[in-house]
């Protein structure tokens, strides 16, 4: 959503924005939110083999 905001703002309105700092944040936000999905999918995913193999746990 934010990059089609920004690149919106900057083509359709022609308003002077400095663009790639905008994209550079989007971006890092972006891969953050991608691997805190990751990290959360590896964590469910090794509580949920605790709770069928007790024993190892």
């Amino acid at each position: 959503m934010q990059f089609f905001a920004v690149v919106s703002v900057y083509f359709l309105f022609d308003y002077q924005v400095a663009i790639f700092p905008l994209l550079a944040v989007i971006s890092v936000e972006a891969l953050f939110q991608l691997l805190s999905i990751l990290a959360y999918r590896k964590v469910n995913h090794a509580e949920t083999d605790c709770r069928v193999d007790a024993v190892d746990c």
